[in-house]
């Protein structure tokens, strides 16, 4: 599958998978916008991937990025949201 297929795959109406990082071992990382939590494990239910891997979901308030500096700590950016 390329990489355009897996994003294709995962992309439903409440969940959509932005950001795939893996190497070759059995650990991977995924960046998903959602709903919610069961949004993600639906949109892998409908492509079948439930079957293979297993998934936590957890909600990340903060987002830095080297391109949108905000000079604000992580607990004023918290804060914000």
């Amino acid at each position: 599958m390329t990489d355009r297929q897996t994003f294709e795959l995962l992309k439903g109406e409440k969940a959509e998978m932005l950001g795939h990082w893996r190497g070759n071992e059995e650990f991977f990382f995924c960046h998903w916008y959602a709903e919610d939590e069961d949004a993600i494990f639906d949109q892998l239910e409908k492509v079948g991937f439930n079957k293979l891997i297993n998934t936590l979901p957890n909600e990340m308030p903060i987002y830095m990025a080297h391109d949108k500096i905000v000079d604000k700590t992580a607990e004023e950016m918290e804060k914000e949201n």
